[in-house]
C-alpha cells in the first residue's frame, strides 16, 4: 500500500478539497484522483464520496481515515529510528504561515537550518490570515495569533519589542508626537497579520504602564516589511519589531518617545493536537526558536 497514497487520502480528508490537496502536495488534481483511486482498489471500497465540487468521505471512508493516521504515524516512526544521528532532522516538514513572515523568516533562519540538516525537505505554504488556523495540511503553522480553536496547541516561538518609528522626512513636516495619545492625530500605517484594519495600538512602558489609542490609518498592510517602506518614504508613523529595525539605514528614520513606549509582538508554533507530531517536527521548532532568539540577541548587542 503506497503511503503517498495514504497521505492524500488524508488531505482529501482534512481540505475537502481535491484542489487544494493537490496544491498542498505540488501536483495536479489529476495525480490526486488517481492516487485516491489507486488507493481505493487496494482496499476495495470507495472511500470518497464526490457530488459536484463536494467532497465527503463514505462509511468506509471515516472508518479508514484514523488507521490511515496511524499508518503515516508508524511509516514516519520508522524513518526517524534509523537516522544517523538522534537529534538530526531527517524529511519532510510542511510550515505554513502568511507570506511576509515566510518571507523573513527564510532571511533569518530557514536558510541556515537547511544548511545545518542536508536531509531536511522543507516546504513552506503561503497561507493568507483568515486560514491561518485551518492548518491547510502542514506540520505547523508560525502566527502572531493565538487560535481559538480549541484542537490547536500554540507554543511560544519568539517575542519582540515593537517600536513606534517615523522618518526624519515626517517629523520634519509634522512634528514628533510627545505622548501615545497625540498618535491619534497624526498620518500612521498599521500592519498585522489578521483580517481587517487595525484601529487601536496597545502601549506599555518600562514602568510598567500600558494603555491604548485609538487611530486612523491612512494605509493598512498586511506585512511589516511593507510597512517600514511606507515608514521610510515619509507617509506616517509605524510600529515596528526591533529585529526589521534593525535592517533598515538607520540615518532615515527615529525611535519615537526614545524607546520607553513600545508595544510587543509574539510568534507562536501552531500544532495540531488531532494528529501525531513528528520528532522532527519538534526538533525543527526547536531550531526555529533556538535560531530567532539567537537572532534577537544579535541584534540587541549590536544595538547596544
Amino acid at each position: 500500500m503506497s503511503i503517498q497514497n495514504i497521505r492524500t487520502f488524508t488531505l482529501i480528508a482534512q481540505t475537502k478539497c481535491l484542489s487544494h490537496a493537490a496544491e498542498i502536495m505540488d501536483c495536479n488534481t489529476s495525480t490526486i484522483t488517481r492516487r485516491l483511486q489507486a488507493l481505493e482498489q487496494e482496499c476495495e471500497a470507495l472511500l470518497v464520496s464526490r457530488r459536484g465540487k463536494k467532497i465527503e468521505l463514505t462509511a468506509q471512508g471515516i472508518a479508514f481515515l484514523p488507521k490511515a493516521h496511524n499508518l503515516l504515524s508508524q511509516y514516519e516512526a520508522a524513518i526517524e529510528s534509523v537516522s544517523s544521528q538522534h537529534k538530526e532532522i531527517a524529511g519532510e516538514v510542511v510550515i505554513g504561515a502568511h507570506q511576509p513572515m515566510a518571507t523573513l523568516l527564510t532571511e533569518l533562519v530557514l536558510t541556515q537550518l537547511m544548511s545545518k540538516y542536508p536531509k531536511l525537505k522543507l516546504r513552506l505554504v503561503s497561507i493568507p490570515p483568515r486560514y491561518m488556523s485551518k492548518m491547510e495540511g502542514c506540520d505547523f503553522t508560525i502566527s502572531p495569533i493565538i487560535p481559538s480553536d480549541e484542537t490547536l496547541i500554540a507554543k511560544p516561538l519568539y517575542k519582540s519589542d515593537k517600536y513606534f518609528v517615523a522618518s526624519n522626512e515626517y517629523l520634519a513636516k509634522h512634528g514628533h508626537p510627545q505622548s501615545p495619545a497625540e498618535l491619534a492625530n497624526h498620518q500612521v500605517i498599521t500592519s498585522g497579520y489578521h483580517i481587517g484594519n487595525e484601529a487601536v495600538w496597545h502601549w506599555h512602558t518600562r514602568n510598567g504602564d500600558d494603555g491604548s489609542v485609538v487611530v486612523n490609518p491612512r494605509i493598512n498592510t498586511d506585512s511589516i516589511q511593507v510597512s517600514a517602506q511606507w515608514m521610510l518614504a515619509g507617509f506616517g508613523i509605524t510600529r515596528l519589531p526591533q529585529i526589521t529595525i534593525s535592517r533598515l539605514p538607520k540615518d532615515q528614520f527615529q525611535i519615537l518617545f526614545n524607546g520607553d513606549i513600545y508595544d510587543t509582538l509574539n510568534l507562536y508554533a501552531v500544532i495540531s493536537s488531532r494528529h501525531y507530531v513528528h520528532n522532527r517536527t519538534k526538533l525543527l521548532i526547536n531550531e526555529i526558536q533556538q535560531a530567532l532568539k539567537g537572532a534577537r540577541e544579535k541584534v540587541a548587542t549590536h544595538d547596544g
